[in-house]
């Protein structure tokens, strides 16, 4: 009988640490959402700032070429 005894209070030892260990995967797993859903809107305005400098960028393109082929008729 003290055999199954001294079992149960393991199983209920490892049952202890087991749940704890639980415990602190589930913190790390919603320590780490919140840095994943920070990251994605990081990103996603990240992308949108790459997008509008990119369509800046061929605007002044544009505009240099138009002052380059402006500045080519006033030579001739």
């Amino acid at each position: 009988m003290a055999g199954i005894r001294t079992e149960l209070a393991d199983v209920k030892n490892k049952l202890g640490e087991a749940r704890q260990a639980a415990d602190k995967s589930a913190a790390v797993v919603t320590e780490l959402t919140g840095a994943n859903e920070k990251l994605s809107g990081d990103l996603k305005a990240l992308q949108e700032q790459v997008a509008t400098l990119r369509n800046e960028n061929t605007r002044l393109a544009g505009s240099d070429q138009a002052r380059q082929e402006a500045e080519q008729r006033a030579d001739n």
